[in-house]
């Protein structure tokens, strides 16, 4: 077993995002997110025993859209973030 590689330890990872905010009238703001993971094949125990041990490649992806409202609550400057957003899977 000294050959063998450690479980759950893939060579590759590759984790990805990218976000765009659109300034709209009056405080408000809308985003739009997406993100993706991507993991390399990897062991599941010390053993590497070929079929058993082996875990396949996979791949996550998240979209996400979010709504921000930006008021000014006091003159001293003290503004409130309030927040509604949606969450998809893919």
């Amino acid at each position: 077993m000294s050959d063998n590689e450690l479980p759950n330890s893939p060579h590759w990872a590759v984790n990805l995002g990218a976000e765009y905010t659109i300034p709209l009238s009056d405080g408000w703001g809308a985003t739009v997110r997406g993100d993706g993971y991507w993991q390399g094949k990897s062991w599941a125990r010390v053993y590497n025993l070929t079929p058993y041990d082996r875990l396949r490649d996979w791949t996550k992806g998240w979209k996400a859209f979010t709504i921000k409202i930006c008021t000014s609550v006091s003159t001293r400057g003290f503004r409130d973030f309030s927040e509604y957003s949606t969450r998809a899977r893919s």
